[in-house]
């Protein structure tokens, strides 16, 4: 019972990730710029949480707390607290990703150019237009 509980947690979290990269790809035919605002903003909730699991495998287990139990709802509550916490501006890693792919583009950080001007322009240079 506990085993497919924790299988069927599991599976439901995973699904979540699946669909919001499906998501994601939608977003980006009609908006480049909050696809890729979207995209870092999930890879810095993927970072918080692998953070979160670290420190969290530095504290020692009780008997009181060591269920299978316990540690499903743990992991959920790590990736729940990560959403959270990128959502909300997070580490600001987001925004650093961001920058960084506009200067992989030799594009200028300005408020003119958007996020579709960056990816125009690491086109033209990768087809060697």
């Amino acid at each position: 019972m506990i085993n497919s509980t924790i299988n069927t947690a599991t599976t439901a979290n995973l699904q979540g990730q699946v669909s919001s990269t499906d998501d994601i790809r939608h977003l980006a035919n009609r908006d480049e710029n909050a696809a890729l605002k979207e995209a870092t903003k999930q890879f810095e909730a993927l970072f918080v949480q692998m953070m979160l699991k670290s420190m969290r495998s530095t504290v020692g287990e009780t008997d009181l707390f060591s269920s299978s139990a316990t540690k499903t709802f743990e992991e959920l509550q790590d990736s729940e607290f990560s959403k959270q916490i990128a959502s909300i501006g997070g580490l600001g890693l987001t925004d650093q990703m961001v920058g960084s792919v506009m200067r992989q583009a030799g594009v200028e950080e300005s408020p003119g150019v958007t996020v579709g001007d960056t990816l125009s322009h690491l086109r033209q240079r990768t087809s060697g237009q």
